[in-house]
């Protein structure tokens, strides 16, 4: 079989095919090693490394097709080639699934709603306002109160603060036990009216006799 194949091998014509088939199949490993490198920085999976791999292992794919000589220059494009897509078929596995710009993009759409969140509109005036306003910077509406235990803002119609668990009501109610009432001052008053009144109806009395 190698005494009729040999021949062939030897050919002028064989050698040229297995050339130019070494020159196609490096060409393809330059343009995957290209490919590699840009798919790794546009996802931020170190490209670098990765095209040195590639590199690293076409070269050692090459160095061992030099082995088959006798075959001519393609038998070394083609391990080259193939060595690099495994190669490329482990990066595919393992790379990150989103590209670098558009991890960015969600990133900053996420923070744009966080931003939209915070933030609400007066219902007065329709203005922007931040969720920790006490009060409208554009019309002076009141949007919000104090707790009255930790201090955070919260709406004047909540009956508990959300941040401490604290009843409002409840202590706006103890606050008022604690007025006084307006019946008793005013007795107290009406009272010392009297006592001055009588005071003098007997001293005008007293003058009279």
């Amino acid at each position: 079989m190698s005494d009729i194949l040999s021949p062939i091998i030897k050919s002028q014509a064989f050698q040229s095919i297995s050339f130019a088939l070494g020159i196609i199949c490096f060409v393809f490993a330059a343009l995957l090693l290209l490919w590699l490198y840009r798919d790794a920085r546009r996802r931020g999976a170190a490209a670098t490394a990765w095209t040195v791999v590639g590199v690293v292992a076409s070269i050692i794919a090459a160095l061992i097709g030099l082995s088959l000589a006798k075959y001519g220059f393609g038998p070394v494009g083609i391990l080259a080639v193939l060595v690099l897509i495994v190669v490329i078929l482990v990066y595919t596995l393992i790379r990150p699934g989103d590209l670098l710009a558009d991890a960015r993009e969600q990133q900053l759409a996420l923070l744009l709603l966080e931003a939209q969140v915070d933030r609400e509109t007066c219902p007065t005036c329709g203005q922007g306002i931040e969720t920790k306003f006490l009060v409208c910077p554009h019309c002076n509406t009141t949007l919000r109160v104090p707790c009255d235990y930790c201090g955070e803002p919260i709406k004047p119609e909540w009956m508990v603060c959300p941040y401490c668990k604290a009843n409002q009501r409840l202590h706006t109610d103890d606050q008022t036990s604690f007025l006084p009432s307006a019946s008793p001052s005013n007795t107290f008053e009406d009272d010392f009216d009297d006592d001055k009144s009588a005071k003098r109806k007997t001293t005008r009395t007293r003058g009279a006799r």
